[in-house]
C-alpha cells in the first residue's frame, strides 16, 4: 500500500510538472520583473501668486528622466494582465524671468507611480496600454525683487495613463519603449523667504503636466530556461 502511494505520488509530481512547464512555455509573459529605464520628459506647471499681483504663470521644463520598475505580469492565451510600481526623477525647470522680472524654478523629483497593464501579445512581442496612480515632490521657486527669494516643496498626488511596446529577446531579458503623460494636482505651496520665515503673502499655487518617453529593460523572473522564445 506504502509503495502505491509512493509511485501515485511520484506519478502525480511528474504530472504537474509537466503541466507546469507546457503553461509556462505557453505563456512567457509571466513572471515578475525589474529594471531600468531611460529617456526624456517635458511639460509645464501653472503657478499663480495672487498676493504678489503676479498673473498665472506656465512655466515649461525638460530634461533627462531615469529610473527604475518593478512588476508583475500574467498571461492568459494573448492577453497579458499586469501592475508595476516606477521609480523616476521627473523633469528639471529652468530659470524663467516674469513680466515682473522675478525669476522662477520648478524641478519635479522624484516621481513614483503606480500602474495597472493590460495587453495583447503576438509571441514575443507584447503592446500594452497602462493607467494608475502617479505622486511627486514638486520644488517651486521665485526669486522676488520685495520679499527675497519664495519658496516651497510640497507633494502632489496625480494620475498617468499611457502606451507601450515590449519585446522578449530571451526568456528572461525583455526591451521595451514607452509613452506615459502624468497629471499632478494643483495644491497650495506656502511662501518660505531664502531665511526660513513665513511670507504668507507669497503662497501660491502650483500644478504639474508632463509627458515622458522612456527606453526600458528588464529582467525577468520565472521563465522556463529550457524553452527559447521562437
Amino acid at each position: 500500500m506504502k509503495l502505491r502511494r509512493v509511485v501515485l505520488g511520484v506519478v502525480a509530481a511528474f504530472a504537474f510538472a509537466a503541466i507546469s512547464t507546457s503553461a509556462r512555455a505557453a505563456e512567457p509573459w509571466t513572471g515578475f520583473y525589474l529594471g531600468l529605464q531611460l529617456g526624456g520628459a517635458w511639460g509645464d506647471s501653472d503657478v499663480n501668486y495672487p498676493n504678489l499681483q503676479l498673473s498665472t504663470n506656465n512655466t515649461r521644463y525638460s530634461g533627462v528622466a531615469a529610473g527604475g520598475q518593478l512588476g508583475f505580469n500574467r498571461q492568459f492565451g494573448a492577453f497579458v494582465f499586469g501592475a508595476e510600481v516606477s521609480l523616476t526623477n521627473g523633469p528639471r525647470g529652468q530659470d524663467r524671468t516674469t513680466a515682473g522680472a522675478e525669476t522662477q524654478h520648478i524641478d519635479i523629483s522624484p516621481v513614483v507611480q503606480v500602474v495597472g497593464r493590460v495587453g495583447y501579445a503576438w509571441g514575443p512581442t507584447l503592446l500594452y496600454g497602462l493607467g494608475g496612480y502617479a505622486g511627486g515632490d514638486v520644488d517651486e521657486r521665485l526669486q522676488d525683487n520685495a520679499s527675497g527669494a519664495v519658496f516651497d516643496k510640497q507633494w502632489h498626488n496625480g494620475w498617468v495613463a499611457g502606451v507601450g511596446v515590449e519585446h522578449l529577446l530571451h526568456p528572461n531579458v525583455v526591451v521595451g519603449l514607452e509613452y506615459r503623460h502624468v497629471s499632478l494636482e494643483d495644491k497650495v505651496h506656502l511662501g518660505t523667504n531664502n531665511i526660513g520665515n513665513d511670507v504668507s503673502f507669497g503662497n501660491h499655487r502650483v500644478d504639474g503636466d508632463y509627458d515622458i518617453v522612456t527606453a526600458r529593460i528588464s529582467v525577468k523572473f520565472g521563465a522556463d530556461r529550457r524553452e527559447p522564445i521562437k
